[in-house]
């Protein structure tokens, strides 16, 4: 039920005009947050950024990222 519930979101997320790598890389990322795997997570956003779109972003802009990620995660 869970997974599909998930897919239900990222489906919806895609139709209301969110590009499918940033829904999947959310995914990605929020999977790793609930493992309490958040260093991880902060790796796995830069090394995603770089492939697509050639620029590492900053420690400090990728910890804002997640923080913010695992910010709205706890309001739901």
């Amino acid at each position: 039920m869970r997974q599909a519930n998930k897919l239900w979101k990222i489906m919806n997320r895609i139709q209301n005009g969110e590009k499918v790598y940033k829904v999947v890389l959310e995914d990605e990322l929020e999977n790793f947050i609930k493992q309490g795997q958040k260093i991880n997570a902060i790796k796995h956003y830069r090394r995603v950024m770089e492939k697509k779109f050639g620029k590492v972003p900053t420690l400090r802009a990728s910890k804002d990222y997640i923080d913010s990620l695992q910010s709205s995660l706890s309001k739901i």
